[in-house]
């Protein structure tokens, strides 16, 4: 068995489909659930700017096939598209990229302090779903771990760093005083969720929300905010202090004629302020150059990164990889765990054949005397091998020992575990066969 990979964030995918993604998570794991052998387990992590499942399977290409298959049907999509977009994992890859992704190294804004919380709470609903096997279990633990020693050894997220905050923080600095108190939002996905909670943190009482696929009544409900159509969005313009974008569709929700006629009849008495967190940008970038507007986008807020942050990345970055490390080799040793247990049940057949013989032979305490030397020897003879299984085990050469053991004490193979640990890369292979989808028993 091994864990492997198939996601797509920010690099990858449009946030559309990272969107859609997020409304169908629960689609997909309830289907996931029903998943039998060759899985043994999933995890399924959606947010604002991330897809990944992470699996517990023993055929990784039969797996991969079914998975494309599985989102492509949920996403109304082409599996084509998909394999296109979504990045495979397998091995050490898969427990690399979880415990950097977990320590916010791979958000948006490096260091970023919600992924870590997301994750976490992902782990719990898949594990009330009866989803998580032991594998992904130790896995995630240990990435939550890893995180946790990331914090408190760099500081990378103590500051509750956040793409939403710190945009907020730049336009903060930018003009040179807290955010104002009324603010447009551009967007009803996930990011725009979470927007709503940053403005409020800050004291802003007045938030509208504007949203080209007509989601903003709905929205605006939800989070007792107001809803603005297209037109009463010029208006809106003209009042606002912020307007803030993450809608995720393609082409200008806010074209430069709109917005420099909104500026050119504002009644603000302060500049207005638009910040463009979409991937695809949703503001003219030229509204930049018009006077009494300052704009702040995705590029500016990746750069904004001092140097002694980008010092504590690079030290971040030494602790996952040396967590990873660490988590593989133990990984590793559990491996041959079952073998030494079969060495020692065998050794242990032995010892209670040969003394339930001396009994008939000898006085009880004789044989008490007896068993106790037997054992003594045992033991010393079986320390060497269970240590440098241990040792061979880290060092990736579980295998050659393990056959040995095999050969040489005559134990049974099925005692042992002989699948590929996690952490060791493997040949994908890709049949046609396809996974039954019988009630999965984790």
């Amino acid at each position: 068995m091994s864990v492997v990979f198939l996601g797509a964030d920010f690099h990858d995918a449009p946030l559309s489909l990272l969107n859609h993604f997020d409304v169908s998570q629960e689609a997909l794991r309830h289907e996931l659930a029903t998943w039998s052998e060759p899985v043994h387990g999933a995890v399924v992590v959606a947010t604002c700017n991330r897809a990944e499942i992470y699996i517990d399977t023993d055929n990784p290409g039969q797996t991969f096939s079914d998975l494309i298959s599985l989102i492509a049907r949920h996403l109304d999509s082409d599996e084509s598209e998909i394999a296109k977009v979504f990045r495979v994992l397998t091995g050490g890859s898969v427990v690399r990229h979880l415990f950097s992704t977990a320590s916010g190294l791979e958000s948006m804004v490096l260091g970023e302090s919600e992924i870590g919380g997301q994750i976490k709470r992902m782990l719990h609903t898949a594990q009330q779903e009866q989803m998580v096997s032991p594998r992904l279990q130790r896995l995630f633990q240990r990435a939550h771990s890893v995180s946790k020693s990331v914090t408190t050894h760099t500081g990378v997220g103590a500051s509750g760093r956040s793409l939403v905050h710190t945009a907020l923080d730049r336009a903060e600095r930018t003009l040179g005083q807290p955010v104002q108190p009324s603010a447009l939002i551009i967007g009803t996905g996930a990011y725009a969720r979470v927007v709503v909670q940053a403005l409020r943190k800050r004291g802003v009482g007045s938030i509208s929300v504007y949203s080209r696929s007509g989601r903003g009544a709905e929205f605006a409900s939800l989070h007792d905010i107001t809803a603005v159509d297209r037109d009463e969005l010029p208006g809106v313009l003209q009042e606002v202090n912020w307007v803030i974008s993450a809608s995720g569709q393609s082409g200008y929700a806010l074209p430069l004629d709109m917005v420099s006629h909104a500026v050119a009849h504002s009644i603000r008495v302060s500049e207005l302020l638009l910040v463009d967190v979409a991937l695809s940008a949703d503001i003219d970038p030229r509204v930049a150059s018009l006077p009494g507007c300052t704009l702040i986008t995705l590029d500016q807020l990746r750069e904004d990164n001092p140097a002694e942050h980008r010092d504590a990345i690079v030290k971040a970055d030494r602790i996952v990889e040396e967590g990873a490390q660490l988590f593989e080799e133990t990984e590793r040793v559990r491996r041959v765990d079952p073998l030494i247990t079969a060495l020692r049940s065998d050794m242990e057949s032995r010892i209670n054949q040969e003394i339930s013989r001396a009994r008939g032979r000898f006085t009880p305490e004789q044989v008490d005397e007896i068993e106790r030397a037997v054992r003594r020897v045992t033991r010393a003879l079986l320390h060497t091998p269970t240590v440098r299984a241990r040792q061979l085990a880290k060092d990736g050469r579980e295998d050659e020992y393990s056959t040995a053991l095999l050969l040489l004490f005559d134990l049974n193979p099925e005692q042992a575990v002989t699948s590929t640990p996690q952490g060791a890369d493997q040949d994908v292979a890709h049949p046609d066969t396809a996974l039954s989808r019988a009630h999965h028993d984790s």
